[in-house]
């Protein structure tokens, strides 16, 4: 008799199937495959932001990641971009990495200096494309919309608070709350008052210091569907400077939803 063990196929959206369970500012160290879709970004070895795999050589980041007018423009040189997959420690030498090949950021990204990012979404072709496992395996893309009843979560490697300006090795995750536009406006700086939650979720707690923080750009806000399976909702565009404190931490995050047309253009071209 022969006995043959079938593995099913990885889907988007599943978290490792041998996750042992026991914020980011506030946050809590993630576990190795909690979020297997999440990569850290460096340039020319030096990290620089958070992104989301979306298929087996594709990564979604924000836009000012990757290109800031007088700043910097890591477009017109991919292949200094490295990318870490399937790990939660920001370390050389730790899960797999990959080269990229090309960065395309959103045509009509915007910035003045002040205030809100525009279409602040980017996306990463990788050289060479990786192979699911219990580790590495993206994210799925947004079908709908979420509110603040929705089970949404970030994580990344920034700094845990603004008065501590160094990064983490480890990965930290927190949860969110999805947060109207009243609500947004209350609840954060001056300057970025000006919030369309038609492009844009605005994610945070009323009071409290659990929040994104410098560092955080290009993280997800990724949030549990009617399955059970986790959508990439946002990505992590802005947020206010005092993070880790009891100040106004709301955090903006481009809504994916809206760009989808652009990015399925992209990425099927």
């Amino acid at each position: 008799m022969t006995v043959s063990i079938a593995c099913l196929p990885r889907e988007c959206g599943e978290q490792s199937p041998n996750l042992m369970l026991p914020f980011i500012s506030g946050g809590d160290i993630a576990t190795l495959g909690q979020w297997p879709w999440i990569v850290s970004l460096s340039y020319l070895g030096r990290p620089f932001c958070s992104g989301t795999l979306i298929s087996e050589d594709w990564v979604v980041t924000a836009g000012h990641c990757v290109a800031i007018p007088g700043s910097h423009n890591y477009t017109e040189n991919p292949h200094y971009i490295e990318v870490l997959l399937g790990s939660v420690k920001r370390i050389r030498g730790q899960g797999s990495s990959r080269r990229a090949d090309k960065v395309i950021h959103h045509p009509r990204l915007t910035w003045t200096g002040i205030g809100p990012i525009y279409n602040d979404v980017a996306l990463i072709h990788l050289e060479k494309s990786v192979t699911y496992n219990d580790f590495i395996l993206p994210a799925c893309l947004p079908k709908q919309d979420f509110s603040s009843l929705s089970n949404c979560y970030i994580a990344g490697w920034g700094y845990i608070s603004s008065n501590q300006a160094i990064t983490v090795q480890d990965l930290r995750e927190a949860k969110l709350h999805v947060l109207s536009e009243e609500e947004c406006r209350t609840n954060t700086v001056p300057l970025e008052q000006e919030v369309n939650t038609n492009i844009t979720y605005c994610a945070g707690y009323k009071f409290g210091v659990i929040s994104g923080c410098q560092g955080d750009s290009g993280s997800p806000i990724m949030c549990e569907d009617h399955t059970g399976k986790w959508t990439l909702a946002g990505v992590m565009s802005s947020g206010a400077a005092m993070c880790g404190t009891f100040t106004n931490t709301a955090n903006r995050f481009t809504k994916l939803s809206t760009m989808m047309e652009w990015i399925d253009h992209v990425i099927n071209v």
